[in-house]
This record gives C-alpha cells, structure tokens and sequence, in this order.
C-alpha cells in the first residue's frame, strides 16, 4: 500500500512541476503541420516540389495546389494523371507531363514508368 501511494505522489508531483509547460505544448502541437484535427489541415505529406506549409494549409486553393491534393492516393501512372489533369481543367500533354493555364509545364512523374515513380512538381519551362 505504501508503494502505491509513493508512486501516485510522485506521479502527482511531476505532474505538478510540468504544468507550467502545458500551454507551450499545447500551443506547439496546435502550430504543427500535423496537427490534422485542424479544419482547414490537410494531413497526406506534400509531394516533392510542393511547400509543405501551403500543402497543408487548406486556404490555400490555387491551380498547383489543388492538383496536388488531387493525385493524393492514386498511382504515379500516365493514365492517373491524364484523369486528374482532365477533372482539373489542365492541358495533359503525354506520359509524365502536364499544362497549367498560365502555360506552365510541369514534370509530374519522377522515375516515370520505372518502380520507384512518385508524384512530383517539377516545372519544365
């Protein structure tokens, strides 16, 4: 019985000197990217070429964004890209390549066809 209550007061008494952290951890966890219980976080991590802050901050809607989150979950492959550059309104220019209308075109695919292709955003010219 001893042992029980030496451990519960020393649970309790770490508990007690830590408390003043609390606020800082919670503030810290609240900032971080992978904080995703968040309303405008999105959790998957960003594909090469893609600002991990802007990746995960929902608000930020543009044309490059809004295609990357797209691909999230579907195979690097040329037919996976073709549908999502259609569903986007992006010109698919064949196999690993697309077009954004400001006429940015972008390498999508790195490794394209081999066994360790991943998404990617890879500004061709």
């Amino acid at each position: 019985m001893n042992t029980s209550c030496a451990c519960v007061g020393l649970t309790l008494s770490l508990l007690l000197a830590n408390s003043h952290t609390t606020p800082q951890l919670r503030a810290r966890e609240a900032q971080s990217p992978a904080a995703s219980h968040r309303p405008n976080h999105f959790a998957p991590p960003p594909f090469r070429g893609y600002d991990a802050a802007k990746w995960h901050n929902l608000s930020v809607q543009s044309p490059k964004y809004r295609f990357g989150r797209a691909l999230v979950g579907l195979g690097p492959t040329a037919e996976n890209l073709r549908r999502v550059a259609d569903s986007q309104g992006l010109a698919y220019l064949g196999e690993n390549r697309v077009r954004f209308a400001d006429g940015t075109v972008v390498d999508c695919i790195s490794g394209f066809g081999g066994p360790r292709a991943a998404w990617q955003y890879q500004p061709i010219h």
